[in-house]
């Protein structure tokens, strides 16, 4: 399924109200007595402050080439442009939030604004092309509200979702609707593992997040399809939530790679290829080989092994199982370093 991104216009809410009796440090409380069948509206005046509004702007002489004539400004210049907007959303009471890659690459300045018209200068610490995951922080005098991570495993397809965000500059504009599907593939990246909804998305959710009714984030609104309507795709958490401690201490996230040309197989994935020099070849394994198990995990397809190996850092130690002409081997393998995008187009998987 072809999908594009849903483009920076507006960055979400500012996710949680503190109430009177919430502690300092701690994340938002949804209030007493609140029940969803009734309204949402408990569940949104809780955690419409801490999802925020993401502004960038870039030197306009790096962009010169795709300005129109009348805003052609002189070389040298250090004018900065506004050229988009997005959502994004706190997630601890120091300043740090997340969205998407995509709504802060290439940004000379990236500016910040919680639902309380409060602005504030935002640091990019850590981003993950591969998930579009960007992790944001800003300094303020004060605790800032934040909302808590769920666990997308815990949710189901039919399930009611909600999703706070900006979409087309409409700042803080809120949408509901249900799981429409999980897993879904769209071609975005090696790591596909999206959560399909029919909450509203559009062209400034890029980043916001995606509630479940008790209030927890499963995802981070990241791509719509244009031809459909109430079709919308975000990220699960449980794809960005393991990688958060690397993107805060390095910056990025060193995945762990194979090396190898995959094709499925009815046992399991199939060897077409091993390339010289890369942890596949020191491991011993050649095409042919079909691997049924990584790390005791059983596997279905080569989507299934790209995900598995994604999830592991580089230099970790795992096993293997394959069948080699008809017999079952285990071989153990040091994974390397995933290449970016540029090298993985001459590398395997």
């Amino acid at each position: 399924m072809n999908a594009r991104y849903a483009i920076p216009l507006a960055l979400g809410a500012a996710i949680g109200i503190v109430a009177s009796n919430t502690q300092a440090n701690s994340s938002v409380a949804l209030p007493a007595g609140y029940n969803p069948a009734r309204s949402l509206a408990p569940l949104v005046e809780t955690l419409s402050p801490a999802v925020v509004s993401v502004t960038i702007s870039q030197n306009a002489t790096d962009i010169a080439s795709e300005l129109p004539p009348w805003m052609q400004v002189p070389e040298g210049s250090q004018e900065k442009l506004k050229t988009g907007q997005g959502s994004g959303f706190l997630i601890s009471d120091d300043g740090y939030l997340l969205t998407n890659n995509h709504v802060v690459a290439d940004a000379a300045e990236v500016s910040i604004t919680l639902q309380d018209g409060r602005t504030f200068d935002g640091e990019v610490i850590g981003t993950d092309e591969n998930l579009d995951i960007a992790l944001v922080r800003i300094s303020a005098d004060e605790s800032l509200p934040y909302v808590e991570l769920g666990q997308a495993t815990e949710s189901r397809v039919g399930d009611w979702v909600v999703a706070i965000g900006n979409p087309f500059g409409l700042s803080h504009t809120v949408t509901a609707g249900i799981i429409s599907a999980k897993g879904r593939e769209i071609q975005a990246g090696p790591y596909d593992d999206f959560i399909q909804t029919d909450a509203s998305i559009n062209p400034g959710n890029s980043g916001g997040p995606l509630f479940n009714l008790d209030g927890e984030v499963i995802g981070i609104n990241t791509a719509i399809n244009p031809w459909g309507q109430g079709i919308g795709f975000s990220v699960s958490v449980d794809a960005f939530a393991p990688i958060l401690d690397d993107l805060r201490s390095e910056g990025r996230v060193r995945r762990g790679w194979v090396g190898v040309g995959l094709s499925s197989h009815e046992s399991g994935v199939l060897i077409a290829a091993v390339y010289a020099n890369t942890p596949a070849a020191a491991a011993g394994l050649i095409a042919g080989d079909v691997i049924t198990h990584f790390d005791g995990a059983p596997l279905s397809d080569s989507d299934a092994l790209v995900r598995r190996v994604g999830s592991h850092r580089a230099g970790e130690k795992v096993t293997l199982q394959v069948l080699r002409e008809g017999e079952r081997e285990e071989l153990t393998m040091v994974l390397g370093e995933r290449p970016g995008r540029e090298q993985m187009q001459s590398w395997g998987r």
